[in-house]
C-alpha cells in the first residue's frame, strides 16, 4: 500500500484536471497539502472541499512563473509544516488557438508558454530543493506531455516547453540523487480535463489500444506511486500514460 501519511506535498496547477484529482488522492491518504493555482476562486473552492473532508491543506493563489510567488509557496510550506517532501510541478497551459508552427508563432506567445510551462518547473524546483536537502530527500514529479516524445504539428511552443521538462528532469535526477532526491516525469496522452474538453469534444479523443479516454486519476495514481517510498529506486524516469496511443503509427 502506498504510504503518504504526514508527508508535505506541494501541487501546482491544482484547481482543476490532473492537479485537482491528485490533490484529492493525496488528501485521502492524509498528506499535508499546499495547493496552488492562478485561479483564485477555483483553488479556494478546492481548499474548502478538502477541509470539509478532514484534510490538512493550505491554498496559495498565484502564477508560479513568478519567483516571488514561488518563494511564498515554499515559505508557507516551511512555516506551516516545517519541511517539504514532495513537489508535483503540474501547472501548465495548452493554447491550441495561439500556438502554431515557428513561422506563424508570435514571439510573446512563445515566451508566455515557455514561462508558464517550463520556467515554473525551474523556479519551484530551485526553491524546493534546499529544503529537501535539509530533510535528507524528497520526490519531484514533473508533468510533461506525449507531445514532448512525438512532436505535435502547429504546437511548437507547447512541444518545446514539455520537451524541456524532460531534459530538466534528467539533469536534476543526476545532480541530486546523492541527496536522496528523486526526480521523474510523466507524459500524459489525451486526458479528459477542462483544459482539453473544449477542443477534443469537438474533434474526438485519439483512439488507443485500451479503447478508452484517459482520466485525471490515471495520472494521479502514478504521481502517488512516484511520490512514495514504493518507488525509491526510480529516478530520471519518463513515463508515458496514454493508453498505448504512442505505439500506434
Amino acid at each position: 500500500m502506498i504510504f503518504i501519511k504526514g508527508k508535505v506535498v506541494i501541487i501546482t496547477g491544482a484547481a482543476s484536471g490532473i492537479g485537482r484529482k491528485t490533490a484529492k488522492l493525496f488528501a485521502e491518504r492524509n498528506a499535508k497539502l499546499i495547493i496552488n493555482d492562478i485561479n483564485e476562486e477555483n483553488i479556494n473552492q478546492l481548499k474548502e472541499e478538502l477541509l470539509n473532508e478532514g484534510a490538512t491543506v493550505k491554498a496559495i493563489c498565484g502564477d508560479v512563473s513568478n519567483s516571488n510567488v514561488v518563494k511564498g509557496i515554499m515559505k508557507t510550506a516551511i512555516d506551516t509544516y516545517g519541511e517539504i517532501n514532495i513537489l508535483c510541478n503540474n501547472a501548465g497551459v495548452w493554447w491550441p488557438n495561439q500556438d502554431s508552427n515557428v513561422e506563424n508563432l508570435e514571439e510573446d506567445v512563445w515566451d508566455k508558454i515557455l514561462s508558464i510551462n517550463l520556467k515554473s518547473v525551474f523556479l519551484c524546483t530551485k526553491y524546493a530543493i534546499p529544503h529537501m536537502k535539509e530533510g535528507k530527500g524528497g520526490s519531484i514529479i514533473n508533468i510533461s506531455s506525449m507531445a514532448a516524445l512525438r512532436g505535435w504539428i502547429n504546437m511548437d511552443a507547447y512541444t518545446a516547453s514539455k520537451g524541456g521538462i524532460i531534459s530538466l528532469t534528467k539533469s536534476l535526477a543526476a545532480e541530486y540523487g546523492s541527496y536522496g532526491i528523486r526526480v521523474n516525469a510523466i507524459c500524459p496522452g489525451s486526458i479528459k480535463t477542462p483544459l482539453t474538453e473544449k477542443i477534443q469534444l469537438k474533434t474526438g479523443y485519439p483512439k488507443n489500444p485500451l479503447g478508452r479516454v484517459g482520466y485525471p486519476e490515471d495520472i494521479g495514481k502514478l504521481i502517488l506511486f512516484l511520490a512514495s517510498s514504493d518507488s525509491d529506486f526510480i529516478t530520471g524516469g519518463v513515463f508515458p500514460v496514454d493508453g498505448g496511443r504512442s505505439i500506434r503509427q
